[in-house]
């Protein structure tokens, strides 16, 4: 099968004090149509960097990462949010929500940007996640967890080929976990390339088909 998406030779590096820390060195990924890939490893390990470089949100030092046969680095900056927004649903760790936006409108963001109609999906999913009576409310009058539940709520308001999850299900209760990981499995049943992040094991042995550990990229220091 042909992956949706294939990353090769990916490197990254940050400046930390006198030392250049290599956070990635030489990863090479295949992700196809319907599986579901976890990345794991130990703090610093370079997993979120990982993520956020197959999405195209950091540009790597070397490497390549194609997305359905089109090479996400060869695009100009507008064609590159564009894909991200059409074709990438996203979950981020740090909840990314606009403060001038209410709840239901950060969850039609994307559906705004790309001139669709989504209201009845993203009033759905927020409901799905308890947030029912809370959709026109802004960011800062929800908590924390309420606002990971419009993370999560936005990461789904399309039915995207490829979905890229930072720890979803972290400090959610019993009931919207099971809601998320329900979104996963049907995401992965009608053929989404889902690569996540999740420390939860129980997520893990339900969803995942592969295993990648970071850790075999150690980071170490460089001059």
């Amino acid at each position: 099968m042909t992956p949706r998406l294939s990353a090769r030779g990916l490197q990254r590096s940050f400046r930390i004090g006198g030392n250049r820390i290599q956070v990635l060195r030489g990863i090479d990924l295949d992700l196809a149509p319907g599986e579901s890939v976890f990345l794991c490893g130990a703090s610093g390990a370079g997993k979120t960097t990982l993520l956020y470089t197959i999405a195209g949100l950091e540009t790597p030092e070397a490497g390549t990462v194609d997305f359905e046969g089109r090479s996400l680095y060869g695009l100009s900056g507008n064609a590159l949010a564009r894909l991200r927004n059409e074709r990438m649903g996203f979950v981020f760790q740090s909840y990314f929500l606009l403060p001038e936006l209410t709840a239901l409108e950060n969850v039609l963001l994307p559906s705004m940007i790309g001139g669709k109609n989504t209201e009845s999906r993203a009033k759905e999913l927020l409901d799905r996640v308890g947030l029912k009576d809370r959709m026109d409310h802004l960011p800062a009058e929800l908590s924390g967890g309420e606002q990971q539940r419009v993370n999560i709520a936005r990461g789904f308001v399309h039915p995207y080929p490829a979905l890229l999850l930072d720890e979803p299900t972290a400090s959610l209760d019993a009931v919207n976990r099971e809601v998320v990981l329900s979104l996963i499995e049907g995401a992965k049943a009608r053929g989404a390339a889902i690569i996540g992040i999740f420390h939860d094991e129980q997520a893990r042995a339900r969803l995942c088909d592969r295993l990648v550990d970071v850790t075999q990229f150690t980071p170490k220091a460089v001059q």
